[in-house]
């Protein structure tokens, strides 16, 4: 994360009429053109309520509540996030505004040469975004720019493919585990997992998951072993 520093900063500028908006779009820069071509469009949104939809003027009083309040639109409309610049105040050391990008903004091509792999641009020159300043006279984060097309489809079942929105729960945890004691085959624990979920896509979690949690405990366990030989 990158963090600059400059001089104090006095309340946020106004956003006029904008913040009481009942069009939660009509902030949103209308395209930009990526190679000669109008390519960015806005995702579906028909699964969201007005107040989850990101517009300028929201306010909120911690900026742990922006970062939560973004991941938590990025996750649904099916894109992963990345905090981008940070500046902070010269005296006080505070951060004072902050950009939050898609994952994969600007461009840049991958380092594994052509041959060994089809997709050669690991970044999409998707510039969706948002940056927050903080309105010191109100105490309060306030959304000042946000940018809300995408240069890619966006899909909320494909979600579970980026590795933050990734996450075991308890009951497969424990269900991986008797499954593993019982020593049943990883793909048909998660085949049951699939199914009581009715359907992959609606787990939070993949395949190889299971994999490296068992790896991982299974790992755990041979140590705490050794340590109990080594102690006896």
């Amino acid at each position: 994360m990158e963090c600059n520093v400059v001089e104090p900063l006095g309340c946020v500028p106004s956003s006029g009429g904008n913040e009481n908006s009942s069009n939660p779009h009509e902030n949103v820069v209308d395209h930009f053109v990526i190679e000669g071509e109008q390519s960015n469009k806005l995702p579906d949104h028909g699964c969201l309520q007005k107040d989850e939809i990101p517009r300028v003027g929201m306010r909120f009083v911690q900026l742990q509540l922006v970062h939560k309040f973004y991941v938590t639109y990025a996750k649904k409309v099916g894109f992963a996030t990345k905090i981008r610049t940070t500046t902070c105040d010269k005296i006080t050391k505070k951060p004072v505004n902050q950009a939050i990008h898609y994952n994969r903004d600007g461009f840049r091509g991958s380092r594994v040469k052509a041959p060994t792999r089809k997709n050669t641009i690991s970044a999409t020159g998707c510039k969706a975004m948002i940056y927050v300043k903080f309105d010191k006279e109100k105490q309060e984060w306030v959304f000042f720019k946000v940018e809300l097309r995408h240069s890619h489809p966006c899909s909320a079942k494909k979600a579970v493919h980026y590795h933050k929105y990734r996450d075991l729960t308890m009951h497969a945890k424990c269900v991986i585990e008797d499954n593993d004691e019982a020593q049943i085959r990883l793909n048909k624990t998660f085949l049951a997992l699939a199914n009581e979920a009715r359907g992959p896509s609606n787990l939070g979690f993949s395949e190889k998951d299971l994999r490296n949690y068992t790896t991982a405990r299974l790992r755990t366990s041979n140590v705490n072993a050794d340590v109990r030989e080594m102690m006896n």
